[in-house]
C-alpha cells in the first residue's frame, strides 16, 4: 500500500498539470531519469511555483487594504475627456 504524498492538495491545480506533462514529455525524451516518485517532484514544484507567484504577485485586499482599483468597469473622467 502506498504512502500518500503531501501534497494531494495541489492534484487538481493548473499548475500540477502542466508541471507533471513537462516532466514527463523530459522523462520521454530521455532528458529526465526520476529517482524520486513523480508526485513529490510535481508537488514540489507545484509549491514552489505557486509561492514564487504570490510573493511577486500579492493579491490586491489583502491585510485590509484596498487595492484602489475601479470595480464599475468606466472608465475614469479626466480633464481631457470633460473638455
Amino acid at each position: 500500500m502506498s504512502r500518500p504524498h503531501p501534497y494531494k492538495e495541489l492534484e487538481t491545480t493548473p499548475t500540477w498539470r502542466a508541471i507533471d506533462r513537462g516532466i514527463a514529455e523530459l522523462v520521454e525524451n530521455g532528458d529526465l531519469i526520476e529517482s524520486t516518485g513523480r508526485e513529490y517532484i510535481v508537488g514540489y514544484l507545484t509549491k514552489l511555483v505557486r509561492a514564487t507567484a504570490r510573493s511577486q504577485h500579492p493579491r490586491p485586499g489583502l491585510n485590509g487594504v484596498r487595492s484602489g482599483k475601479r470595480r464599475s468597469g468606466r472608465k475614469p473622467t479626466t480633464k481631457a475627456s470633460r473638455l
